[in-house]
């Protein structure tokens, strides 16, 4: 329950971050090379975590392109002993997209930059903090990073130092997960060529349809949430804040007014449902492939052969065929079958709660 309420916070939240974008002025600021510390720590159900790691923010034209690099270690420790992971990621944000280059899979992955085709252009660093007051966002003061003063805003448990517009330290503690962001070196105004922003050289993975994939109508349809859904987004998230501060940050579990989840989920999806139909649907053709494929498949090998035609054709890495005989053969084919009735029913649906329906 904690992290799936954290999820939805920091949706919502994130939400103001991804539509930047498309500003070309974001920041009052022209170009900069930030470097932040992380860290964070966690109990959750019994399990310990601990967090640390480097950040390495990069900007121009006021905000309009940016690069984000993270390299971070997470360690888990309880009764199943202790594991560490260690991620590391490169994130490029531009007027129409997206890309998040993994090292770990030696992946791109590419999606539309939707909040910045929702909100459009104009002033974004004062929409967005217009966006933060709606939300119940209160400023509490400055502070001051490496000589740089910043206002202090904060939100649901979350503290943000923002300098020109710029976030020069974050931290939060939201649901009993800590986490800190505090920058260690800032250069502000600093030369940037095209070579600074460049991604490696992995595979691109399209998601939720690239920008060149969607069809011009899809395209079009993306809209700004109109007012009625900024209000109950904006009053769904001051439930959940109160509801927090209620029970207090760290209890195991919260209880949420389910009405508010509900508010914040619909005035949220209902905004991307041309682009949840449009990725949904992009998978037609290779289930129908996959049913013909594997229909004919009558030994492993023949079945292996087809799942390596499908992943290529979906883009991405499924589940592994381990074995294939004749229950496993009608099992899958029940799935497909399955699928391709959600699909027609996604075809069909107006809201983001009928797609939901049709996907269950």
């Amino acid at each position: 329950m904690k992290r799936e309420m954290a999820a939805i916070i920091w949706l919502s939240v994130g939400l103001i971050t991804v539509t930047h974008a498309k500003s070309m002025k974001l920041f009052d600021i022209k170009s900069g090379k930030i470097i932040y510390k992380l860290s964070g720590s966690a109990i959750i159900m019994g399990m310990k975590m601990q967090m640390s790691g480097i950040k390495r923010f990069i900007f121009d034209n006021y905000g309009a392109r940016s690069l984000i690099e993270i390299k971070k270690t997470q360690k888990k420790s309880g009764m199943g002993g202790q594991k560490s992971e260690q991620t590391h990621t490169l994130t490029l944000v531009d007027q129409k997209s997206i890309s998040v280059a993994d090292f770990n899979t030696k992946i791109i992955t590419k999606v539309p930059n939707i909040g910045a085709s929702m909100l459009g252009g104009g002033n974004m660093k004062d929409k967005g903090l217009a966006m933060l007051k709606q939300m119940g966002g209160k400023k509490r003061g400055t502070d001051k990073v490496l000589g740089y003063t910043c206002d202090v805003w904060e939100l649901m448990g979350t503290k943000q130092c923002i300098y020109k517009g710029v976030t020069l330290k974050v931290v939060s503690n939201v649901m009993g997960v800590v986490n800190r962001e505090i920058a260690t070196d800032i250069k502000f105004d600093s030369a940037l060529s095209d070579n600074d922003f460049k991604l490696p050289d992995f595979p691109i993975k399209e998601g939720m349809g690239s920008m060149g994939s969607l069809s011009k109508s899809s395209a079009q349809a993306m809209q700004a949430p109109n007012a009625e859904d900024m209000s109950k987004m904006a009053e769904a998230l001051k439930q959940m804040g109160a509801a927090m501060q209620k029970n207090g940050s760290n209890k195991q579990e919260i209880t949420i007014p389910p009405q508010a989840q509900k508010q914040l989920q619909n005035a949220l999806m209902g905004a991307m449902l041309p682009q949840m139909k449009q990725q949904i649907l992009s998978q037609e053709k290779a289930l129908r492939f996959a049913k013909s494929c594997l229909s004919n498949a009558d030994s492993f090998k023949e079945a292996k052969n087809c799942e390596k035609k499908i992943n290529k054709m979906m883009g991405e890495r499924g589940e592994h065929i381990h074995k294939w005989d004749a229950k496993t053969k009608k099992e899958t084919l029940h799935e497909i079958d399955r699928g391709l009735e959600g699909m027609a029913c996604v075809k069909k649906a107006q809201t983001a709660q009928a797609i939901e329906q049709c996907m269950q």
